[in-house]
């Protein structure tokens, strides 16, 4: 039997920067990386709201990324 144990992660926040004159959405990303593979979603969204509050521009939408290692029980 295998199992994962999950490494790391990183968050993805998309702001709405400005819209051009074609009417095409011009995107901005922030990446931040090596949160603790620990961290529980709840905690992710919160630190993801958190940030998007204080920041620039408007949020549009946030990614997680978990990097894992597979290994034998």
């Amino acid at each position: 039997m295998s199992i994962l144990k999950p490494k790391n992660q990183s968050l993805e926040l998309i702001f709405l920067k400005s819209v051009s004159e074609t009417g095409k959405q011009v995107l901005e990303t922030r990446r931040f990386k090596n949160l603790k593979g620990e961290a529980t979603p709840d905690a992710i969204l919160t630190v993801a709201k958190a940030i998007a509050a204080i920041s620039l521009g408007s949020f549009t939408q946030y990614q997680v990324t978990v990097s894992s290692e597979l290994a034998q029980a």
